[in-house]
């Protein structure tokens, strides 16, 4: 279980909260985005965890749920500070060192 920290992408904040926490922007997946949003947080498309998804978005962003009855239908988080907006905006797309870097962590 990853533990994530929801921001709004407005201020610089990198990848990793001082709680250990990864900083996440929500995005609602319809938009190409890539992995890192221009504020350094990773992208996160929430899921309902009820079907199956792949650990990617085709956006680029990386799928989430909170609970889910299905093993494989994104990665599963807690959510440590902030809340879901229930979708997101594009913003800058990521970049390949970005998606680098989140597969590696996520893996």
């Amino acid at each position: 279980m990853l533990n994530i920290t929801i921001v709004d992408g407005n201020t610089r904040t990198g990848a990793t909260a001082p709680d250990g926490s990864v900083y996440v922007v929500e995005t609602d997946g319809n938009t190409l985005t890539g992995a890192t949003h221009r504020c350094g947080a990773w992208y996160v498309v929430k899921s309902a965890g009820s079907s199956f998804l792949p650990l990617r978005n085709p956006c680029g962003a990386l799928n989430v749920v909170e609970s889910s009855t299905i093993w494989n239908s994104g990665q599963q988080v807690h959510v440590n500070a902030g809340s879901w907006s229930g979708g997101g905006g594009g913003g800058a797309a990521g970049t390949p060192m970005g998606l680098l870097l989140a597969l590696t962590y996520s893996s």
